[in-house]
């Protein structure tokens, strides 16, 4: 935190929500650090924007070039058999995150993917970037968006989700689901 302060950083620090007793690990992340970019204040906009975050860095966007069709790169490693895993990738994967060859060759069947990324704890958050995932390649590719609450929509992701028909209510469980929960990938239109 001193260097904070010495670099004259701890205001933007601060309009982020951030104290020095938080920096430490001593008390609780200020709630921006679980905002998407959309959910923040003008003021905490200013202020990350005068830590360098932008739009898409602060949204944690893998910024390699990604020319497929989907919003966020394919994680190809995630769809690797165990046994032709490196052994690194491995252990992390199961001391992290607790996977083993039968929930990792089986989607969605450990249960840190009913958990978008931020929710998840600190230690499988590490073990997932460790093994190469960045918070939108787990939450599109891994969790698919599905334990978002409807507020956690904005821009494209909220445009896309409404194109494919669901409304407030629909992703609350409150009416039934749209029609093209039902339809095949290759029978949707584009």
């Amino acid at each position: 935190w001193s260097e904070i302060v010495d670099y004259n950083y701890v205001d933007h620090f601060r309009n982020l929500g951030w104290t020095e007793s938080s920096w430490n690990g001593n008390d609780e992340l200020p709630a921006t650090e679980a905002k998407w970019w959309g959910q923040l204040t003008d003021d905490e906009k200013k202020a990350a924007n005068g830590l360098c975050y932008f739009e898409d860095n602060w949204n944690m966007i893998d910024m390699n070039p990604n020319d497929s069709i989907f919003p966020h790169p394919k994680p190809d490693f995630r769809f690797v058999p165990w046994n032709d895993l490196p052994s690194y990738s491995k252990t992390t994967a199961e001391n992290a995150l607790g996977y083993d060859e039968f929930s990792w060759n089986n989607l969605g069947v450990n249960i840190a993917e009913l958990n978008t990324f931020l929710n998840l704890n600190s230690t499988q958050r590490e073990g997932l970037l460790e093994i190469g995932f960045y918070t939108h390649t787990w939450d599109c590719w891994m969790n698919h968006y599905l334990a978002y609450k409807w507020n956690s929509f904005h821009g494209k992701q909220k445009t896309a989700i409404e194109t494919l028909g669901w409304t407030e209510a629909s992703w609350n469980d409150l009416e039934e689901a749209p029609d093209t929960e039902i339809i095949f990938w290759e029978d949707l239109t584009p």
